[in-house]
């Protein structure tokens, strides 16, 4: 039987819960605490001139002087992983995560080639796949650079199981659309609440269709519009499945 949505969700719930039981967290966010600047670009994803190396460069470069002014130290990881996710997510020395690249509000795509030198190849990462990660919850903020779209059948926010309040989440929220820029004026807080349930999550960011796919049901919805996608430019990557974190099973609500 599969893994469906609302345990997916219900196991990230009860591990949030158990980490904040156990007192399992980052360092606090203040002078002096640590920055991580993910930055997943990957030129092979580029759509648009705004989202050119040279506009993540010149973003990534923003954000350093911003934390810098703020007395944090910022540490930019350029050509993010997986295994950068991982790390991160598992450093209690780092209070505060900051991800750059292309996504949604729920997932962001990070490269799965082993070396430059290798066949492209990429997947996505999504709220899923981060709260298998986390060995405890951020006590600062996490801020999502990439598009904010709602575009799954459920749309939990990417770090829903990776800081301590959902208050801290930042994102361009429900925007399909995010180029790297002014990002201050972009993103904002996803919530006012410390914690969003499952009901409240597919109230707050429903799947957004529009057209005459708009009468399909969500599960296909998303399907043939992915599919209409990949006809409309065959040449564009393909993104495959990264496997989801056997230990979240072992959470139950």
């Amino acid at each position: 039987m599969a893994w469906r949505f609302k345990e997916q969700y219900g196991a990230v719930l009860e591990k949030r819960h158990q980490l904040n039981s156990a007192k399992e967290f980052s360092e606090p966010d203040e002078p002096g605490s640590k920055v991580a600047i993910l930055v997943a670009f990957m030129a092979e994803l580029v759509e648009h001139e705004l989202d050119s190396q040279e506009s993540f460069d010149r973003q990534t470069d923003k954000l350093v002087d911003y934390y810098t002014a703020r007395q944090r130290e910022p540490t930019p990881v350029v050509n993010a992983t997986k295994g950068d996710f991982e790390r991160v997510l598992a450093d209690k020395s780092v209070s505060t995560v900051v991800v750059a690249g292309f996504g949604n509000f729920s997932a962001i795509a990070v490269p799965l080639q082993g070396s430059p030198e290798e066949p492209f190849r990429y997947g996505y990462l999504d709220w899923l796949h981060l709260a298998g990660m986390a060995t405890h919850l951020k006590l600062g903020k996490f801020v999502a650079l990439h598009c904010g779209g709602y575009m799954r059948q459920f749309n939990p926010p990417l770090a829903a199981g990776v800081t301590s309040s959902y208050r801290n989440i930042l994102a361009p929220v429900g925007k399909g659309r995010f180029a790297t820029g002014d990002w201050e004026k972009e993103v904002g807080p996803i919530t006012t609440a410390e914690e969003l349930s499952y009901d409240q999550i597919h109230e707050t960011y429903p799947l957004r269709t529009s057209g005459k796919l708009a009468v399909l049901p969500a599960a296909a919805y998303v399907a043939v519009r992915g599919m209409q996608e990949q006809m409309r430019n065959p040449e564009f990557p393909k993104a495959e499945r990264i496997p989801y974190p056997e230990e979240m099973k072992q959470y139950k609500a």
